[in-house]
């Protein structure tokens, strides 16, 4: 009388009612209804299983979601990659040429490789975060602009998974992992800092020392 429609819940009592039943009926010799109550039994654990699943994919989102997420942190540091090297290569000429004057400016073979090298790598790792996010910023639009709600556990899923840097994901728990990351970060800056003050006491020193 209840079917499927039960709900999550329900079907553990379903599922435990079919087997008594089973069992009352085995001890009466009624083999057959027996039968019938194991098979809806499996029936009922099969069901609450897939429902199971269901819910998780809803709730952690699908591998669609994941695989998003990851190029588009992928293609965030290849586009910082490619950025830093089109910033070196320039560096490169202006330091070589001594001018800011684009006729002074002569380039070698190798840092023009390089450079269109970063190029190309930018515009393709560009392309491919656009392509990543764009269906995450449409399903943000329709929920501002009709309340639909549909695809959110997918948003939610693809913003979770982007927080972590590449390679932490079920390494540590999320909130765990992101302090203990940029609290690494801060250390290494305050040591680079450091090390750069120490460097410029003692370039002073010497300084001094010869004159």
């Amino acid at each position: 009388m209840l079917g499927p429609a039960g709900g999550f819940f329900l079907r553990r009592e379903l599922q435990e009612a079919y087997k008594r039943l089973g069992a009352i009926s085995k001890e009466e010799g009624n083999n057959v209804e027996a039968a019938f109550y194991a098979s809806l039994a499996n029936q009922t654990d099969r069901a609450q299983h897939e429902e199971l699943i269901s819910l998780r994919k809803r709730v952690n989102g699908s591998d669609v979601s994941h695989w998003n997420a990851f190029l588009v942190k992928a293609s965030g540091l290849v586009i910082l990659f490619s950025g830093g090297l089109l910033l070196t290569c320039a560096l490169a000429v202006i330091v070589r040429g001594k001018s800011f004057r684009l006729s002074a400016l002569r380039p070698s073979r190798m840092t023009l490789v390089v450079g269109l090298c970063g190029a190309i790598g930018a515009l393709l790792s560009s392309a491919v975060l656009y392509e990543s996010y764009r269906p995450y910023a449409e399903i943000l639009q329709r929920f501002i602009r009709n309340g639909d709600e549909t695809s959110l556990p997918e948003l939610s899923s693809f913003l979770d998974t982007t927080r972590l840097p590449l390679g932490a994901q079920g390494f540590l728990d999320v909130w765990e992992f992101v302090f203990y990351f940029w609290f690494g970060v801060v250390l290494l800056c305050i040591f680079a800092l450091l090390v750069a003050v120490l460097r410029r006491f003692q370039h002073r020193k010497r300084a001094n020392v010869a004159t």
